[in-house]
């Protein structure tokens, strides 16, 4: 019986700079969240954790006077025990505390954001217009998916240029938006 070797060939392509940039954009997405978002999750949070933290204490404290009875002490786990759920009760407070203050920081920045966020916006909208970004690349072999990458590249470019001071969640956040409202 004769051997036959077998091989396998693969087609092997080389990342070039586009690729890589493309494969990067692919699979990271944006961190950024808005100062209206961190507020209203902030709030929640705070308000969870104080809500929790209260109940649960006035629960350890209706168990320890007689009135509620789930958990008994008897020796020095119980009291290790009451002493645990108080701890982690009151921590729920001071996360509490920590979670409203962070709201109110990121209510203050609330109105500075938004108004930086319209002037970029009107800027782009006075400035950048759908046929500037699609002649900014060649399309013409690109599926419809891809020429975001193209677009989105091209406008970020640009409001760089304008405003190099901006974070680069920012200008994601900002240049997703303008393509969504023009494409």
């Amino acid at each position: 019986m004769e051997e036959k070797e077998v091989t396998n060939e693969k087609n092997i392509t080389t990342d070039t700079p586009d690729n890589e940039n493309i494969i990067e954009q692919l699979t990271t997405g944006s961190n950024y969240e808005n100062s209206n978002e961190k507020y209203q999750d902030n709030l929640s949070s705070a308000i969870t954790f104080l809500v929790c933290g209260i109940g649960g204490l006035i629960v350890v404290l209706l168990n320890d006077i007689g009135i509620l009875k789930f958990f008994t002490y008897k020796g020095a786990s119980g009291i290790l025990t009451n002493v645990v759920l108080i701890g982690m009760f009151v921590a729920f407070i001071v996360i509490a505390a920590i979670s409203f203050k962070a709201a109110k920081s990121a209510k203050s920045n609330i109105s500075t954001e938004e108004k930086t966020n319209s002037e970029i916006q009107d800027w782009l909208t006075s400035n950048i217009t759908a046929d500037m970004i699609d002649a900014s690349y060649d399309g013409s072999q690109m599926a419809e998916e891809m020429k975001y990458f193209s677009r989105s590249s091209y406008i970020k470019n640009e409001i760089n240029k304008k405003y190099p001071d901006l974070n680069d969640d920012i200008v994601d956040s900002i240049a997703d938006e303008y393509i969504e409202k023009i494409f």
